[in-house]
């Protein structure tokens, strides 16, 4: 199942729950349904893929270039480094080196075209200067690998960092939803008083900033890139 409508199926019913509780009305409560469910999908899980995927990749580009520049400190030969490094690449790296068939270019032009990153490719042209002219590799590499760790670093701390703040955001949400349950729940007949009066409006008007700052929030979090920075460029 596309891992989007397994997320959706799991926060459909206590979204579906709370808000015809919180709305009391079944046509506006499937109308706020239907918009939160088209933002969750369209957005915030997307927007949580697409951080995996990047975290992921930024280590896949890590373990490549140590493990490469260990291989060529052993075995002189890109050939025969690229071989050995093989079986612990990622499924990605794996099919992008054999569809180059041994093709060293092309295999170090599908590595700049998966990883799209700047200090990598400086890494590429390192690797190509090697091949050309030889050399101490690791000497050659050594400061552009250390970047490239330090780009990681950068990444995976900022990513905890707002990732933080979306818990401490979420956790007041939540907050300020649980006390309008309360409401519903123990204060009924004045809540029923409330939701008939013009402060539905109101409610309604908050809801839909929650769903909003929801996509808002997620969507800052995609866009962590691999200088550790914010990237401002849509994502695909």
């Amino acid at each position: 199942m596309n891992k989007k409508l397994m997320y959706l199926c799991i926060f459909l019913v206590p979204i579906v729950i709370i808000y015809y509780l919180l709305i009391d009305n079944l046509i506006v409560t499937t109308i706020f349904l239907i918009i939160t469910l088209y933002i969750l999908y369209k957005y915030v899980f997307n927007d949580i893929l697409t951080t995996k995927k990047y975290i992921s990749k930024i280590n896949e580009m890590q373990m490549f270039s140590i493990s490469l520049v260990m291989q060529i400190s052993s075995t002189p030969s890109l050939h025969e480094a690229f071989k050995l490094c093989s079986p612990y690449f990622s499924d990605n790296l794996q099919d992008i080196y054999f569809e180059s068939e041994g093709d060293i270019d092309k295999f170090l032009s599908g590595l700049n075209s998966y990883f799209i990153n700047q200090t990598f490719s400086v890494f590429v042209e390192l690797i190509k200067i090697y091949d050309k002219n030889g050399g101490d590799f690791l000497q050659m590499s050594n400061s552009i690998v250390a970047d490239i760790s330090y780009k990681k670093t950068s990444s995976y701390e900022l990513y905890k960092i707002k990732r933080r703040k979306i818990i401490e955001f979420l956790s007041m949400w939540l907050l300020s939803i649980a006390c309008m349950l309360y409401m519903r729940i123990e204060l009924s007949s004045y809540y029923l008083n409330v939701v008939k009066s013009n402060l539905l409006i109101i409610i309604l008007v908050v809801i839909s900033i929650f769903v909003y700052s929801l996509k808002m929030a997620f969507n800052s979090l995609s866009k962590i890139n691999f200088e550790g920075e914010i990237n401002d460029e849509k994502r695909k």
